[in-house]
């Protein structure tokens, strides 16, 4: 009798690895107008978040209380509304929570330093700052204007607060504020002064002789 031979089968393993592969659908390049789209819509959707954030930010600031007769104490560094809105990004609706010593039949007031800083941190952390906007601290470079309070001075001339006990320091490097805020820069530059009269009399003594 004839054999008959039955074919074996190939397992589904070698099918599998027998059927050619399709090569995979390149990823298309964008071109640049569709970059240039991706681009605008990034920085709606950044514009959008900051406004929202911006929407939040004022509305956890509780205003401070009016009080003319505030003062601040004597040493205090301070700075005007305009400079805090033009070295820290701050707005007015930012500034009206922050206490100030007003001056009488004046739109200028002393902000005090430290609540200026720590108020800008606190909104640049909320993501509430405009985009790319560091804080002065953070580059040495960087100088702030400031006044130190020298005297608590309660007296009156013509309903005015005498403005002469606040010291206009100039701009000052952020570096050096504690430097100027312990007394250290101020105690220098008087020995510095003293230096240079005592040299001056001492030369001008010489040139008589």
């Amino acid at each position: 009798m004839p054999v008959h031979r039955t074919k074996k089968r190939a397992s589904s393993v070698d099918e599998i690895e027998s059927k050619p592969k399709k090569p995979r659908a390149s990823q298309k390049t964008p071109t640049k107008e569709q970059k240039e789209i991706n681009v605008a819509k990034e920085k709606q959707e950044a514009r959008k978040a900051l406004r929202q954030a911006k929407k939040e930010w004022e509305t956890s600031l509780e205003q401070w209380d009016q009080d003319e007769e505030f003062q601040w104490p004597t040493g205090t560094l301070a700075m005007y509304k305009s400079d805090a809105r033009s070295s820290y990004s701050l707005t007015d609706t930012d500034l009206s929570s922050l206490p100030h010593e007003s001056i009488s039949n004046s739109p200028k007031a002393f902000y005090r330093y430290d609540d200026i800083k720590d108020l800008a941190a606190q909104k640049l952390e909320k993501g509430a700052m405009k985009e790319g906007y560091e804080l002065p601290e953070t580059k040495e470079s960087s100088q702030i204007r400031l006044f130190k309070k020298t005297i608590q001075d309660e007296r009156r001339n013509a309903d005015k607060r005498v403005t002469a006990n606040w010291s206009d320091l100039g701009f000052v490097y952020v570096r050096m504020i504690d430097a100027y805020a312990s007394g250290a820069w101020e105690s220098k530059r008087k020995k510095d002064s003293l230096k240079e009269t005592k040299g001056e009399g001492s030369s001008s003594s010489s040139s008589k002789t």
